[in-house]
Parts: structure tokens; sequence; C-alpha cells
């Protein structure tokens, strides 16, 4: 029993031995939890690539074998159309149909049409090229229709969330166009 009075060294050890041991499962937990949190953000950005490959997929079968809408005749049918729901996370910071998001206006004319772009917070800028005649065109609503917008192209979404997009075949006359829209965001 006196061995164990006497014994001070090991009397000192223990809560240093014991806050050690906290520290390292403290850091240990960390990771753990930050590792967690990156994966969340991998998921769902995946996901959101995933979707956008299917609509490209899509979109390319439209342009194959469907039948566009004419906007130079108002009495035109409405072209085959194809209604995608897609949610944007707070991981994307913008999505764009028909040309690059960092391109201004007056140089859509000489960009390639046939892309989608998206913006992701974690990895850069993301491109997925569809079909050259895969060409994307913003629309606006005019006179009780979906109409080209021919003076800024590109259909771009910048906030987190669901969005019910529209892609509708349609021709000019002479060259196809996917028409891009949100019946229910007329403002997009």
């Amino acid at each position: 029993m006196i061995r164990f009075i006497e014994n001070i060294f090991g009397s000192e050890m223990i809560p240093i031995r014991l806050i050690i041991s906290i520290s390292v499962i403290g850091f240990i937990s960390f990771l753990v939890v930050q590792g967690l949190t990156m994966s969340y953000h991998v998921i769902n950005e995946d996901e959101f690539s995933q979707s956008l490959t299917r609509l490209q997929k899509n979109v390319e079968t439209i342009v194959n074998i469907g039948h566009p809408r004419d906007v130079s005749d108002v009495f035109s049918l409405k072209g085959t159309t194809h209604v995608h729901s897609l949610y944007v996370p707070s991981e994307i910071m913008s999505v764009s149909f028909g040309s690059d998001i960092n391109v201004n206006s007056s140089e859509l004319k000489i960009k390639n049409l046939s892309k989608i772009v998206y913006s992701s917070m974690n990895a850069g800028d993301h491109v997925l090229w569809c079909d050259n005649s895969c060409q994307f065109i913003r629309g606006i609503f005019n006179d009780g229709r979906w109409l080209p917008s021919w003076n800024d192209s590109r259909f771009t979404i910048k906030e987190q969330g669901q969005y019910m997009i529209t892609f509708e075949l349609v021709t000019d006359g002479s060259s196809l166009f996917i028409l891009v829209y949100d019946e229910s965001n007329v403002n997009l």
C-alpha cells in the first residue's frame, strides 16, 4: 500500500494522458465531420451533373426525332417538347444553356450555342457538349406564345431551387433551335 501513495509520477501522468486522448479523439471527430460535409457537397454536385446528362440525352432525342414549331407562323402547332424538373443545389452558382456564363451578349453570335455550362463552387466551370444540331436559345413570352430571344440567346439560372424548364423544338425556316423557357418564371 505504501508504494501506491508514494507514486507521485503516475498520478501526474494520468490527467495528461487523458487530456491528450480527448484531444486526439476530438481532432479525429472534427476530421470525420469535415469529410462528411465535403462528401455531401460532392454528392449534390454529382446528382446535378447526372440530371444535366439525362437532360442532354433527352434534348438530343428531341432534335433527332421531334417535330419543330415554325416561330414565323402564328398558327403553327407546338413543337416537340420536354419538360425537365431541375433542382439547382447551393453548390451550383449558375447554369447556362447555349453559351458560356461569362460571355457578354455581343459575343453570343460567334459562340457555339450547343452546350450546357454550369459553374460549381468546388470545381469551377463544367461544359456538357451537345450535338451541333442542338442550338439552345432563350424563350421570351410575347403575344401569348413563346418566341426566341434573338438579342440575348442564353438561358441562365443563377439561384438555387427547383425549376420546371421546358425545351421546345422550333425552327425559323432555315435552322432548328431548342427554345428554353420556364413557364412559372417568365423573367428567367
